[in-house]
């Protein structure tokens, strides 16, 4: 799972799987959490190993009701991934929507709403499936024809709504823009701008968008 809470991404790996590869630097190692969990000890990349499953609880109400900004990331390695995600799963509602990376000629299409740049992507309607609701949010979204490809990532992104914590699984896929002649920004779901750009100026404007939104475009463009 590929998890954003606030500003910090939580991701979880089986333990052969993380040794398979190489992470990089990390701020802090713990090998279990303490009971009492604190900003000073939660700072910038985190490994955590084989913590406890009241304690993963106990981290993922902390990062909800204490947002911070020093930390960035927090990867929890175990050996049962699959019991872990499903202690997270039970703390939220669970809403499923889906969105497209759209490109045309080495560009990528981003929306701009509410200040920051995003890609386009909505809730699903009832008994719609993910390849569905890509399809008609890109279409509502930016007014253009697309043929859809393939799976890219999915995404799990944390708000409150109405006193209800929920998380929001996206499902991300690619797509070939087929006709953007009548391209143009759905303004009623506060989409200001809708605009085609190249690998090297989306890197420029990424600090203007949300770590998910960062977390998707990295892995289409690694892919």
């Amino acid at each position: 799972m590929n998890i954003f809470i606030h500003q910090v991404f939580v991701k979880i790996f089986k333990q052969k799987k993380f040794e398979k590869h190489n992470h990089g630097q990390y701020d802090a190692l713990f090998t279990h959490l303490d009971d009492q969990i604190s900003a000073a000890k939660l700072r910038g990349r985190v490994l955590i190993k084989h913590p406890q499953e009241s304690l993963v609880h106990e981290l993922i109400q902390w990062l909800i009701d204490q947002p911070n900004d020093s930390l960035q990331e927090i990867h929890i390695v175990t050996k049962n991934k699959e019991a872990l995600e499903e202690i997270i799963l039970s703390e939220f509602h669970i809403l499923k929507a889906a969105g497209g990376i759209i490109t045309k000629n080495d560009q990528i299409l981003l929306i701009h709403r509410l200040g920051k740049w995003d890609l386009p992507k909505g809730k699903a309607e009832p008994n719609e499936s993910a390849r569905q609701t890509a399809l008609r949010e890109v279409k509502e979204e930016c007014n253009i024809d697309v043929a859809l490809l393939d799976k890219v990532v999915n995404t799990w992104h944390f708000y409150r709504q109405n006193g209800v914590k929920i998380l929001k699984k996206t499902a991300w896929f690619s797509m070939l823009c087929l006709d953007d002649k009548s391209l143009k920004a759905q303004t009623e779901e506060d989409i200001t701008a809708v605009q085609w750009f190249s690998a090297k100026e989306i890197n420029q404007i990424m600090p203007q968008s949300y770590p998910a939104i960062r977390f998707v475009l990295g892995k289409f463009l690694d892919i």
